[in-house]
């Protein structure tokens, strides 16, 4: 909490400048790598198992594909989301930066125990593997949407909450890997609709 409070405390006599522009593409670049990350983890493992011989993970590998991609494309829909000028809004932005890329990592992890449990390596149940994915999807989204656009307004701003719960769900259902992927890929396509309406209605 020290740590934390040091910039707060620090900036109470004088604001240092900064250019936003800067510091969120900082943001981009660090999001990128951490998807990275995700990417070369989930490929490793998934090519563990189907050396293996087991060719029901392609399916997997699909949909963990997919979910990256996903998360990517939500999070730089909008390159022009800048951190908030006034202090308190800037801390917000920066520190809740850590359960986005929190969350990206455990992504990562979870998609390496739903490979585990398909190859009978994971002592936990199907439900449990799933939430492995699941829970940190779900904040991904949330946090996501706190940070771009909780102060916005229209359907836009709706989908994502409504996203996470329903991911939440996923879990309980056959397959939830493909299902979170599933949701995600509709996500991103409700996003663009949304979008392309807004722009084109006319005033």
């Amino acid at each position: 909490m020290v740590f934390f409070a040091i910039r707060v405390v620090a900036e109470r006599r004088g604001a240092t400048t900064w250019h936003p522009h800067h510091i969120a593409e900082r943001y981009q670049l660090f999001t990128l790598i951490v998807l990275g990350e995700v990417v070369l983890s989930t490929s490793v493992t998934i090519q563990s198992g189907i050396d293996a011989g087991n060719p029901r993970l392609w399916s997997l590998a699909v949909a963990g594909a997919l979910i990256v991609f996903a998360l990517w494309w939500l999070y730089f829909d909008r390159p022009g989301a800048l951190p908030p000028a006034s202090l308190r809004g800037a801390v917000f932005w920066g520190y809740g930066h850590y359960l986005v890329f929190a969350a990206i990592a455990a992504v990562g992890a979870g998609l390496a125990v739903a490979v585990d449990h398909d190859l009978h390596r994971a002592h936990v149940s199907g439900r449990t593997a799933g939430y492995a994915t699941a829970l940190p999807v779900a904040v991904y989204l949330l946090s996501l949407w706190a940070l771009h656009l909780r102060s916005k307004r229209g359907l836009g701003v709706v989908l994502f909450p409504v996203a996470a719960v329903l991911v939440l769900m996923a879990p309980w259902l056959p397959a939830p890997i493909q299902v979170i992927a599933g949701l995600l890929c509709a996500l991103v396509a409700l996003t663009l609709i949304v979008r392309y309406r807004t722009a084109t209605r006319t005033p």
